[in-house]
């Protein structure tokens, strides 16, 4: 087990390793109604306004040769709880097309989290070969599903599956630790995978976050690393 804060670098982070930031990748972006209040800080913009901005910042540093795409639930698709939908499907060179329709999500509906997690699993066909998914959430699953069983069986049929989590902080957990969040929804399916689980307050640690998740430590520029908490 490790924890990573404070004055930690990016370009020097041992938790991921140069192969794990070009295996194919998919981020699962919450766009549901919990993601149009605002944020952490007081008169702080739309959990879904940051997002949008760290992914503007975060997706240049992520090598153009890496598959990568965009899974979403709620955002108005479907019933509140049937609004999973494969946005951009995993290819190189597709950082323009995933921030052109992150502009379009109106967050509206339920969280379908366990579903939207494998579903991308899916996608990637992580049961063949290596495949990151970074889940960009700011709460629970509000539709029956189960989370950590989802994590489990994900990690355990995969041929190396990392989920990472990375969680808007809310006034609701204030008092949570970093180690209580990580074993429990949302952040036991970056527990069970051994990958990272990251709480941000703003749209820079949100960018730090992406981009130890998305991009090669080797090939961005050196930042101050956000808190994390790794399995290991």
């Amino acid at each position: 087990m490790r924890a990573l804060a404070g004055a930690l670098a990016l370009a020097t982070l041992p938790g991921l390793a140069l192969g794990r930031c070009i295996d194919d990748a998919m981020i699962v972006l919450d766009g549901s109604g919990s993601m149009a209040r605002s944020g952490y800080a007081l008169n702080a913009a739309p959990r879904i306004d940051q997002a949008r901005d760290a992914l503007e910042r975060a997706l240049p540093l992520v090598l153009p040769s890496r598959p990568l795409g965009l899974l979403t639930y709620g955002a108005g698709q479907g019933g509140p709880c049937d609004s999973i939908r494969v946005r951009v499907p995993p290819a190189p060179g597709t950082a323009e097309t995933i921030l052109s329709e992150t502009r379009s999500i109106a967050p509206q509906g339920d969280t379908p989290l366990a579903d939207a997690v494998a579903t991308a699993a899916a996608v990637l066909e992580h049961t063949k070969q290596p495949a990151t998914i970074v889940v960009v959430t700011d709460g629970l699953d509000t539709c029956s599903g189960s989370v950590c069983t989802t994590a489990r069986i994900l990690a355990n049929e995969g041929q190396d599956t990392a989920i990472h989590v990375v969680y808007f902080r809310t006034p609701g957990d204030i008092l949570a630790s970093d180690e209580q969040l990580w074993r429990t929804p949302p952040g036991c399916l970056a527990y069970y995978t051994g990958a990272e689980f990251i709480r941000v307050t703003d749209v820079d640690e949100l960018t730090r976050a992406l981009s130890l998740t998305l991009a090669c430590p080797l090939f961005s520029k050196t930042q101050p690393a956000i808190s994390s908490r790794r399995k290991g």
